[in-house]
């Protein structure tokens, strides 16, 4: 193992970087949260967090490359062809199958009339789907050898299942709701582990951690306390794991697209048609709808609300298209010859032949 200090750990971490990340975001969610709802576009409170997330994206990318090996995002990890290929892949793929897991139960709620666990219940296709055929796909995929299989046939799956969701009308048909979800979740399934597996087994021991970190956009929560606790026997591969930033990126940033999408389609659809509550339809819950509207003001929103779960769809389906495209940027390349073992490329965690030579039989070279 290797002793660092508290100094060197919490360097590591990459705290700056974090907060960067983090206001980051607060600059994206807030304008699409109150745009085109209790914000017009128009607003200079809007413009302004839009502009302020493109200069504190352009200010974190410039952190990341003066920190370099010291970075969040490694930029050495990132100019790899095939980490940045996989990592925009799992950025869509997350964010199309998010969307639909979360925007689904809206529509058996308020199209079906269903409650919030009955949603769930007809919700379950989806997540069984992925869930049963992410264990086939982590399974097959070393005896197959060709991610791209995995890669590009989920993506497919994926786009197809999404668009089919876009046809579902006002009544519901349970044979094509479970048949599209079916599609939807086992293309999910099939090529969610696919990015992670094939960015460990390429990658040499000393950049697992990191490039595991940038393919899934996943940082576990702040660990400042469990680092200056347990410093001195934390190996540097590992402090990649405890840098505080976010997780999901895909799925955060496209489900609050998403939800721009749907509330203004939404809102753009009841004042066509003349209604006037519609900040009443926004603020009831989507299982009272039946309950606090007349059957004339149901004819109208329930229309609209599906005309937004489209456009939302619409959106995830876009991604699952944006996740086959890069999965063709890939190198076509065969898992079963990935490395088995290299020599860190770190320069920091090189050892040189003397270490070597006096390392002992329990401690490898890049322990030492």
């Amino acid at each position: 193992m290797i002793k660092t200090t508290t100094k060197e750990a919490v360097l590591n971490m990459d705290l700056v970087g974090a907060g960067l990340v983090i206001a980051a975001l607060v600059c994206y969610l807030l304008p699409l949260q109150q745009g085109g709802t209790t914000k017009p576009w128009r607003s200079s409170t809007v413009i302004g967090l839009l502009i302020g997330f493109v200069l504190l994206l352009v200010v974190f990318i410039l952190h990341q490359l003066w920190l370099q090996e010291r970075a969040m995002m490694v930029p050495r990890l990132i100019k790899q062809r095939r980490t940045i290929s996989l990592a925009m892949f799992n950025f869509f793929m997350a964010g199309s199958f998010f969307t639909f897991v979360y925007y689904l139960p809206i529509y058996f709620q308020v199209i079906g009339h269903y409650s919030a666990i009955g949603s769930a219940v007809q919700n379950l296709p989806l997540i069984l789907g992925s869930t049963v055929f992410g264990i086939v796909g982590g399974v097959f995929m070393v005896p197959v050898g060709y991610f791209h299989v995995f890669l590009s046939g989920g993506a497919v799956l994926v786009a197809v299942g999404g668009g089919l969701l876009c046809s579902l009308q006002v009544s519901l048909d349970t044979g094509k709701h479970v048949g599209y979800q079916l599609l939807v979740g086992v293309g999910a399934g099939l090529c969610f582990q696919a990015p992670v597996m094939v960015g460990q087994a390429f990658s040499p021991p000393a950049d697992v951690a990191s490039t595991t970190a940038i393919l899934l956009c996943e940082w576990k929560p702040p660990a400042l306390f469990f680092v200056i606790l347990y410093y001195p026997v934390i190996n540097e591969t590992d402090i990649a794991f405890f840098q505080p930033v976010f997780q999901t990126m895909g799925g955060t940033m496209l489900i609050s697209a998403a939800q721009s999408i749907f509330t203004n389609s939404l809102v753009n659809t009841l004042n066509s048609a003349g209604f006037q509550n519609t900040s009443f339809v926004l603020s009831s819950g989507t299982t009272d709808l039946g309950s606090v509207l007349t059957p004339d003001e149901l004819a109208v929103v329930i229309p609209a609300y599906l005309t937004g779960l489209r456009n939302a769809w619409a959106m995830a389906t876009a991604c699952g298209g944006a996740a086959l495209i890069s999965s063709f940027a890939t190198r076509f390349e065969n898992i079963k010859n990935a490395p088995a073992q290299k020599n860190s490329s770190v320069p920091e965690a090189r050892g040189n032949d003397e270490d070597s030579k006096t390392s002992t039989p329990d401690e490898s070279p890049g322990e030492k």
